[in-house]
């Protein structure tokens, strides 16, 4: 294993301005999302945390039809945010059980634009995303996040494969 250097400085090609991220990581944001349903993006996510002594955020990202601006209304679109946080409550308090503290993020939108920005706007310093392994032809008709997350940002990207179909939890 190569370890990054200390205090690195990498440049964003999507705002042309350097953004430089800690080695080891002081912010670590997982993505939680239909590739992560076993959970190893999260407990690989906040393991490192842990090891680092870093602030972990979860960030879900509820993707909608393009229609449903059209007929959902904004208590509709607040109770589906606070459904969600409170379906990921346990996660916060798994980490605060090992002393790593947790902050829970759910938009609604797109994750391939969402988790870059969110990741700027907090400085995080590594990016812990679930993966399928699936074969090439589902991956190409049904895309993958991560691969199309990947490019767009300028960090330290760790990949978790899935394996296990289980949810981490019930809906």
């Amino acid at each position: 294993m190569v370890d990054a250097p200390k205090d690195a400085s990498m440049s964003s090609t999507a705002d042309r301005t350097p953004h430089r991220y800690a080695w080891p990581p002081h912010r670590v944001l997982v993505g939680y999302g239909e590739a992560d349903r076993s959970g190893a993006a999260w407990k690989v996510g906040l393991e490192a945390a842990r090891q680092h002594r870093a602030v972990l955020w979860l960030l879900h990202v509820v993707q909608l039809p393009h229609d449903a601006t059209v007929w959902m209304n904004s208590s509709e679109r607040d109770e589906m945010i606070n459904s969600n946080l409170r379906r990921f409550e346990p996660l916060a308090e798994q980490g605060a059980a090992i002393g790593v503290p947790v902050s829970l993020l759910v938009e609604m939108g797109d994750p391939v634009v969402l988790l870059p920005q969110r990741c700027r706007e907090l400085g995080i310093d590594l990016l812990v995303l679930g993966t399928i392994q699936r074969g090439p032809l589902l991956s190409w008709l049904e895309g993958e996040v991560s691969s199309r997350v990947t490019p767009r940002v300028h960090m330290p990207i760790l990949l978790v494969a899935s394996h296990l179909p289980a949810p981490l939890m019930e809906k």
